[in-house]
């Protein structure tokens, strides 16, 4: 460890040595830790779930990192008003988080895995893919 002038041994003034450093391809190859699913029950999947727009809604954050309320609106076919409504519900449910702003994305416990669209609500698993008529 290399110490830097002036700081106590005991405190956080001591930063590795470049042999002991992590590179960011270590860092990425560790494995994440498992992120707890967020219990909903039946009645509230079948809520969110109820509403074709929310399907949308959720279809649409499946494919994208976040988007704002009024893109979501554009895709669902909705006012930014009843666009806003639906998002709010998605929150309460702990399905969608907002992210830097006014942007939402998808709960980490919800995102599908890469390539698919498939979210798991525990009780049933959800394929976003097919179309809802």
């Amino acid at each position: 460890m290399l110490r830097i002038a002036g700081r106590n041994p005991e405190n956080v003034g001591f930063i590795p040595k470049k042999s002991q450093r992590r590179s960011i391809f270590h860092l990425m190859s560790e494995t994440k830790p498992t992120i707890p699913v967020p219990v909903l029950s039946v009645a509230q999947v079948a809520s969110l779930l109820g509403n074709p727009a929310r399907w949308i809604a959720l279809r649409e954050l499946s494919k994208e990192p976040a988007l704002p309320v009024y893109e979501l609106g554009r895709r669902m076919g909705l006012t930014p008003a009843a666009a806003s409504k639906q998002v709010a519900l998605m929150l309460r449910l702990g399905v969608v988080t907002a992210v830097y702003g006014r942007l939402y994305a998808l709960a980490p416990a919800f995102r599908p895995a890469p390539g698919t669209l498939e979210i798991d609500f525990g009780h049933c698993v959800v394929r976003l893919d097919q179309p809802l008529s």
